[in-house]
Formats: C-alpha cells, structure tokens, sequence
C-alpha cells in the first residue's frame, strides 16, 4: 500500500511540474525506508528494489515528456526485463535516493539504470530493459515511435552497453522460439 501513496505524490508531482529534463539527463528521485518496506531480515526487501525501480522509470518517463506523446497514441511501455545487484543494504530508517537514467535504445528496447545511493555511496544497480506496445499489439521501434508521436529534439542514441545487447539478444530469442513453439501447436 505505501508505493500506491508514493505512485500517487509522485504522478501529482510531475503534472504540477510537467517536463523537466532532456532525454539524457539523469534523474534523482529521494525515498526513506519504511517499516513495511523491511523484510524479515530488517533490511529492504529485495522486490521492494524493484517497485522503486519502476516508479523511476515511471519518473523519467513523465519528466521528458515522453508519457504525453504515449498516451495520446495509445502506446504502453513494457517492462521485458529487470535486474539488481545488492551491494550494501538499505535499512528503517535510512534516507536513500535513485538516480535513473535512459542508457540507451535500440529496436524497440530502451536500457535504463538505476543507482541506489546513500551518503554517496552505491548500494545497489539495477537495469530495466522495456519496450513499447501498440493498441492492437504491434511493436513499433523507438524511432518509428519518436516520428510518429513528434518528439522534439531527440538525440541519437548512446552506444547499447553490452550487458544490454546481450539480454535483448536474449530476450529475442525466447520471443522467436516461442512464436516456433505457437506454430507448432
């Protein structure tokens, strides 16, 4: 239940604030560690990483003001494939922020990162790899989506870091042996 009042201070924030970065830049958003947030172990929980993890994407997404173009067009970002490494855990009450990137898009996959700093120092790195889906399930590449929707001011994309043509190689794969094993049947 705290994430949907967090979701909730964090969508009202950016309407009042509308778009505030460039494509690139990096965005920090500051959390503190709840109570419910601990697990047994009286650390934040693992998955609670994550969740945070998709309220910074959700963040970026409304601070460049890609979400505008999006739902105008009816086009759904996708969350395809999300990791973390835990280097030093996070604890009641300890303040914390998340710094959230987009690293990168190639195809229909866009590459974001995340740190998870406190006092300067990294606890955690996650990446989340999504992609965008149309209204009848079509998915476009994020070059046909920034002609399509007229986004301003694109800038070509960084290089994929190699953790992420790996994953998409991946990910690629699984799709075309799925789409092998539907024929099939």
């Amino acid at each position: 239940m705290n994430l949907f009042f967090r979701l909730i201070f964090l969508l009202a924030r950016n309407l009042i604030a509308g778009r505030t970065i460039d494509y690139l830049d990096t965005r920090t958003l500051r959390f503190r560690v709840w109570i419910t947030d601990q697990d047994a172990f009286q650390h934040m929980n693992n998955s609670r990483y994550m969740s945070i993890m998709d309220l910074a994407v959700i963040d970026l997404v409304m601070r460049t003001g890609v979400a505008t173009g999006m739902r105008k067009h009816r086009l759904t970002p996708v969350v395809v494939y999300k990791d973390i490494a835990l280097y030093r855990m996070l604890k009641f009450p300890q303040a914390y922020q998340v710094i959230s990137r987009f690293v990168a898009w190639d195809g229909p996959y866009i590459f974001f990162e995340h740190r998870f700093e406190r006092n300067g120092r990294l606890h955690a790195r996650g990446v989340t790899i999504g992609r965008l889906v149309g209204r009848s399930g079509e998915r476009p590449t994020v070059q046909q989506a920034i002609e399509q929707l007229g986004w301003q001011n694109v800038p070509k994309s960084p290089p994929m870091p190699e953790d992420g043509l790996r994953e998409i190689a991946r990910l690629e794969e699984i799709r075309k042996h799925r789409a092998e094993s539907e024929k099939a049947a």
